[in-house]
């Protein structure tokens, strides 16, 4: 996945960031990380 392919599924799924790419790249490890917890 790019970096803009990330940025613009973050987008989709209507969260905002204070961070940039590395704040999308957190947000995404701890959506997938969240159900298996």
């Amino acid at each position: 996945m790019g970096i803009e392919e990330k940025k613009n599924a973050y987008l989709k799924s209507g969260r905002r960031s204070l961070h940039t790419v590395i704040g999308t790249n957190i947000e995404f490890i701890s959506i997938l990380d969240y159900p298996i917890h």
